[in-house]
């Protein structure tokens, strides 16, 4: 069985520090550095999510032409953030050994827990055909994703600026199979092209009733060459309505509820691809 995790944690500066661009390093230096007995090794080897600080509801990241550079947080005011993951043990560390005060290249924090959620892998769903998908932090689809299996290493990688449907649930489908037992995978025919299929029923059924969404460049810090990284993709928000049979809608709303947790597309560790997927009821919209 595959139990999907959810930390949330606070997180406080015990004096004024400078973050790096992508806020979730502080984090992650928070787990490496604190070495617990959580078996990030085995993490490591699944998809799992890091999200940004979160400051008054924003996501704190550095974004290119944007003030705010760099970024800032004061001695004693705290942020959050989530670190989600798949695990086949839940286990107490996960929980209890996840507070204390820190150093880190960034400065001196002090990290606590104060919400978890554990749900089954196999019990994420979401039922209703019209949902609105908000994209809170860049997210990174890349065109690869719908390249067909024979075709691999043929084309150049290339991040797309809208949430095309088969891109999305594609990403969303390989994350699900890479972290499933083979009872619970979700497969069209094989493993190998059930992202390039199920990515292009995606398409037929998945269809746009409002958007709000625009291109966005994060910055990821310096390189050693002392080059500051980016990454181009998109924020926003959609609203869909699912068409397809029961069977389809029934994929495609667990792959939604997924993404609530480890997110949609590359680098997630890192803070990308931060979503949030609600369900539309009767008459809201």
């Amino acid at each position: 069985m595959t139990f999907i995790v959810s930390i949330h944690l606070s997180v406080t500066p015990r004096r004024d520090v400078v973050l790096p661009p992508m806020t979730s390093k502080v984090v992650k230096s928070f787990l490496t550095v604190k070495n617990l007995n959580l078996d990030w090794e085995d993490i490591n080897r699944r998809p799992y999510q890091i999200t940004p600080l979160i400051l008054n509801g924003n996501y704190m990241y550095a974004r290119k032409g944007e003030p705010g550079t760099p970024l800032t947080l004061r001695g004693g005011v705290t942020a959050h953030c989530r670190v989600s993951f798949a695990t086949k043990e839940v286990r107490p560390e996960f929980f209890t050994e996840m507070d204390g005060i820190l150093e880190t290249p960034y400065g001196e924090f002090q990290f606590g827990t104060y919400k978890f959620e554990v749900v089954e892998l196999d019990k994420l769903r979401l039922t209703h055909h019209r949902v609105l998908m908000k994209f809170r932090t860049t997210t990174l689809l890349t065109n690869l994703y719908m390249l067909p299996p024979m075709l691999k290493g043929k084309f150049r990688e290339v991040n797309r600026l809208v949430p095309q449907p088969s891109l999305l649930i594609s990403s969303l489908v390989s994350i699900w199979n890479s972290v499933a037992e083979p009872k619970e995978m979700i497969l069209l025919k094989e493993r190998e092209t059930t992202p390039y299929y199920l990515g292009r029923i995606a398409d037929l059924i998945m269809m746009e009733t409002g958007y709000n969404v625009r291109p966005e460049t994060a910055l990821i810090g310096k390189s050693d060459q002392g080059k500051m990284r980016e990454a181009r993709g998109f924020t926003g928000w959609v609203k869909y309505e699912i068409l397809g049979s029961p069977r389809t809608r029934e994929r495609i709303g667990r792959l939604l509820a997924l993404a609530n947790h480890l997110g949609v597309g590359r680098s997630r560790g890192l803070g990308f691809g931060v979503v949030e997927v609600k369900e539309l009821q009767g008459g809201e919209t």
